[in-house]
């Protein structure tokens, strides 16, 4: 059982098949990020939602799972850390490239950022792309 409130903002249930969660896990590791021994996926963002089902290939991967310190999604904890992967909505891929730009760096730590949940503006997707390189997925949708 997989929780969402999909396109109507209300809280609901959807059932994925264990074919489905293959089905994913499987294209995500080819069409988006293969995963890498040393490498980790960051939950910076809540796991009954995308950044938990984004678990599954990473657990087909012996990833490493984290939880940020903060239990926040913290942009600074986030760019000193290395080899990560990680979901987010866009108004944390906002945030996250406001807080490189202060910093004057460009992430290159990150391996993997998948954005989604909503749709994300083009001059957010393209300051990001700016910041980050090409390091961002969307997959809303």
């Amino acid at each position: 059982m997989f929780y969402t409130s999909g396109t109507t903002g209300q809280p609901k249930g959807a059932v994925l098949s264990h074919r489905n969660l293959l089905a994913m896990s499987l294209n995500y590791l080819a069409e988006i990020n293969p995963v890498v021994l040393g490498e980790a996926l960051l939950h910076a963002a809540p796991t009954s939602y995308g950044s938990g089902l984004y678990m599954v290939p990473h657990v087909l991967g012996m990833d490493a799972q984290i939880i940020p310190e903060s239990g926040l999604f913290e942009p600074d904890e986030i760019l000193v850390l290395k080899g990560i992967s990680f979901f987010a909505a866009p108004t944390m891929v906002r945030r996250l490239t406001g807080a490189a730009k202060a910093a004057g760096g460009t992430a290159p730590r990150l391996k993997t950022i998948f954005c989604g949940g909503a749709p994300m503006y083009v001059v957010d997707c393209k300051a990001a792309l700016a910041v980050f390189g090409p390091k961002l997925t969307q997959i809303y949708g």
